[in-house]
């Protein structure tokens, strides 16, 4: 159904994620113009102004914005937006004016409104707003609809790492990484761990701020470079046990879990709600309580058990798409 459709896609750049959403709307034969939201992330000009001139951000955004948008607003068939934290409303008030009204908007929300409140600016612009927190789609009345994986990206390799510690530093994940250290010496497991950070946002809070989550941190554990989607699954696909910590403020799956799901891998995590999910199996989650990081011995060492190969569609990156754009 998306078959020579114009679709505007305005997203983050996100460690590859972002390629992967534009190729398989490409695969279903969609027209797709990318736009990036953060753009002090892709030209340095940008990156300049935010750095040394924050309070004019915004107007040069703005400016940015239409002049990627209007001029191909006249053809377009979907404008589909991934979070919108810097997105402006009048700037999507703008394109609504100068696109056909048979022109379908569609958002979706990767983060959680207490994270990303400009969500509620955006809401009454778009057709159809989706979100990965169970939370913020009762409270909204918004689709819930969580993250997704790969399927071309997983391999039955056999397992090299007992247990796997990846994500972006925030919160209590370094406190959680440091039990979770203690945890692998004590019970002899090979762990891999790799927590990711901008360098001068890390230093910076860690010795300036002295910020709680940043102070504990070893240097050593916190990397300023990016793991691109498709080494991330070289992991997974080697490894046994993904640890994961849910942010506090939010209320949804994170992707490290529905990536869990699709590699067929033990999951350690602390979002309670998992055990509402239809893909929750006590032999394959395991839930701790808050900050109190454990790992059962029996849990470790069983059989990942096999879901219904429906919950497996469900999850997959193309159905995901479908259930926010048709």
């Amino acid at each position: 159904m998306l078959n020579n459709k114009n679709i505007l896609l305005i997203l983050p750049k996100f460690f590859g994620y972002d390629h992967i959403i534009v190729s398989r709307l490409n695969q279903a034969g969609a027209n797709v113009f990318k736009v990036y939201e953060d753009m002090d992330e892709v030209n340095y000009f940008f990156r300049f102004i935010n750095a040394y001139f924050p309070r004019y951000m915004p107007m040069v955004m703005d400016k940015y914005f239409l002049k990627k948008f209007l001029p191909i607003a006249n053809n377009l068939d979907y404008v589909f937006l991934i979070r919108g934290e810097f997105l402006n409303p009048e700037v999507i008030e703008r394109l609504r004016e100068k696109t056909p009204q048979k022109c379908t908007y569609c958002m979706y929300q990767w983060d959680s409104v207490k994270n990303n409140k400009n969500a509620l600016n955006l809401q009454r612009y778009f057709d159809k707003v989706s979100t990965f927190d169970p939370v913020d789609a009762e409270e909204y009345g918004w689709n819930y609809r969580p993250l997704f994986f790969i399927p071309e990206l997983i391999e039955s390799d056999e397992p090299e790492l007992d247990v796997l510690y990846m994500c972006s530093l925030h919160s209590k994940r370094i406190e959680i990484l440091n039990k979770l250290k203690k945890i692998c010496k004590e019970k002899k497991l090979v762990l891999y761990k790799r927590v990711y950070s901008k360098k001068i946002i890390y230093y910076k809070r860690k010795y300036l701020d002295k910020r709680e989550g940043y102070v504990n941190a070893d240097n050593d554990d916190v990397s300023a470079k990016k793991i691109d989607v498709n080494d991330t699954y070289k992991f997974y696909n080697k490894t046994k046990v993904i640890v994961d910590y849910t942010h506090p403020g939010q209320k949804g799956f994170t992707m490290r879990t529905i990536e869990a799901l699709g590699c067929k891998k033990k999951l350690v995590t602390n979002n309670k709600l998992i055990k509402n999910a239809d893909f929750y199996d006590e032999n394959n989650i395991f839930v701790y309580d808050g900050e109190e990081l454990e790992i059962p011995d029996d849990f470790i060492h069983k059989k990942c058990n096999e879901l219904d190969k429906n919950i497996y569609e469900k999850y997959s990156v193309d159905t995901w798409l479908s259930s926010i754009l048709l």
